[in-house]
């Protein structure tokens, strides 16, 4: 919601900046026709996204394993984020990772951790050896992500 507010004020200002650079310039006109130029354009998206929500509204399952919550932060979660986060990993929230994604986060969570380990006077071996169990840790999370049901 705040993105689309952001959005606005920033078309707004955009459209205030042409009307005093051109006064003479017939706005209406051209606002009507990339208005409907978008929509176009977004037609597909949107009949897609309304299908995938209703049948997301419709798939209530129920049948979940229950999993513990920890919750070792200071923040305090309502019980309607714990009943959420206590489904089992094929209610997954977001859905199924990027597997590409999550390997370029694992790569940069490593260098990030190299130039500290190595600011910390780490050996190279004992880093390739931490960045091999890392990479063995990110395939067996992929395996397993690609094995739940989808």
């Amino acid at each position: 919601m705040e993105y689309n507010s952001t959005l606005s004020l920033t078309l707004s200002k955009l459209i205030s900046k042409l009307i005093q650079s051109f006064p003479n310039i017939n706005l209406s006109s051209f606002l009507s026709t990339c208005d409907r130029e978008v929509r176009i354009n977004q037609r597909a998206d949107d009949i897609k996204r309304r299908e995938k929500f209703s049948k997301l509204k419709k798939s209530k399952n129920t049948n979940f394993t229950k999993v513990n919550v920890i919750n070792e932060s200071d923040v305090t979660l309502p019980p309607e984020i714990y009943e959420i986060l206590s489904k089992d990993t094929n209610h997954a929230l977001g859905g199924t990772p990027n597997v590409y994604n999550m390997l370029a986060k694992f790569e940069k969570f490593y260098n990030r951790w190299a130039e500290h380990a190595s600011a910390e006077g780490m050996d190279t071996l004992s880093m390739l050896e931490i960045k091999h169990r890392l990479d063995v840790e990110f395939h067996s999370l992929r395996k397993h992500l690609q094995s739940l049901p989808k």
